[in-house]
């Protein structure tokens, strides 16, 4: 079962167990570590890229720096409606002071069921400028999950649509009806309120998919998701003539760079209809007509929309994204014979590790 070469190294690990036992027996399992010296070194350092220290801040603040840039511009198209900067963020203002009056702050866990929409990145925007964190719950959930992500996360409010209300559980938190003209009072203000999540606050969490067993909300903080979305716009940089298909279903970790890498860098986000995520042909109808130049698909779905008569046509792609599952090379050498030259990234992580791990 083991070769000489393992079992040497397990020897190892268990002399350095020991040795740390002997100089420190009050310290607990947890503290202490197997590795010698050069394995941590292998794994730790060797093994590993450059080490940036990208500036630490909330997630909001990235989008608004973008808002007084590009006020004007187009940032959210969906269905024929369209949105600027400045209006998102008006809208976002308007619905966090509501919320801040709802005693949503730092620490405070808002509960988001609604369809995609431009109302959906208003409520997800506003939950963050109140400072607040949000949780996705996918309109698609069984009422039991429903109950259980609003119970265990505690949310202070749930943010919902009229066509949804009666299918939501009983929660314990306030509904707020986003498309019920009374459902924020007139005259709100849509000046900016003053920040009041910092770093080590939370900005999302997200419920895996309860796989092994009970589905657990991972806490995401602004700190981890700043440093991801610095790295990604540095790694891989979006502009004003980029359009960004939102399609991946919100209660996946993997919507969050969708949702917010165009916002931030003055990008078009395009919002794909609910369940196109499912419609292989659809998906490439949108990518023709709304000119997207930046799609992140699952390799399973991408499998689909290589046998797409229509795929070769999406020459105005600039980047495809592909991650979840494993991206077989055969999948890839398919992708490149029908779009020569079009870089696909293969990227991935667990929803722990804030999106892509590597």
């Amino acid at each position: 079962r083991f070769d000489d070469a393992a079992i040497e190294r397990m020897l190892g690990h268990l002399r350095a167990l020991l040795d740390a036992l002997i100089e420190g027996p009050a310290r607990t399992l947890g503290e202490l570590s197997p590795l010698s010296p050069e394995e941590r070194e292998e794994l730790l350092v060797a093994g590993s890229g450059p080490s940036v220290a990208y500036p630490a801040g909330s997630l909001h603040a990235l989008i608004e720096a973008q808002v007084d840039r590009t006020p004007e511009a187009i940032a959210v198209t969906f269905e024929g409606e369209e949105v600027s900067f400045r209006a998102l963020d008006e809208r976002a203002n308007r619905l966090a002071r509501h919320l801040r009056g709802q005693g949503v702050g730092p620490g405070s866990i808002v509960g988001v069921c609604l369809d995609r929409s431009i109302a959906l990145v208003v409520a997800l925007l506003a939950v963050l400028k109140a400072g607040g964190a949000y949780v996705p719950i996918d309109p698609s959930y069984p009422r039991e999950r429903v109950a259980l992500m609003a119970r265990e996360s505690r949310a202070a409010v749930v943010l919902t649509q009229r066509s949804l209300q009666a299918s939501l559980p009983d929660v314990a938190a306030p509904v707020i009806v986003l498309d019920d003209p009374s459902s924020i009072p007139e005259g709100v203000s849509a000046e900016r309120l003053d920040p009041s999540a910092g770093p080590e606050d939370l900005a999302y969490v997200i419920y895996t998919s309860g796989s092994t067993g009970t589905p657990k909300g991972a806490m995401i903080p602004h700190r981890a998701i700043v440093n991801h979305m610095r790295w990604m716009s540095e790694a891989f940089p979006f502009g004003p003539s980029d359009a960004v298909l939102q399609k991946t279903p919100f209660g996946f970790d993997a919507s969050v760079w969708e949702i917010y890498a165009p916002l931030m860098s003055g990008a078009r986000l395009v919002l794909a209809a609910p369940g196109a995520h499912r419609d292989s042909a659809a998906l490439i109808r949108a990518v023709e007509e709304q000119r997207i130049t930046v799609l992140q698909v699952v390799p399973s779905l991408l499998a689909l929309l290589v046998e797409e008569p229509d795929f070769p046509r999406c020459t105005g792609l600039r980047r495809l994204f592909a991650g979840g599952e494993a991206l077989s090379q055969a999948l890839v050498d398919r992708v490149h014979a029908l779009l020569p030259g079009l870089p696909l990234i293969n990227l991935y992580g667990p929803t722990e590790a804030t999106i892509d791990a590597t």
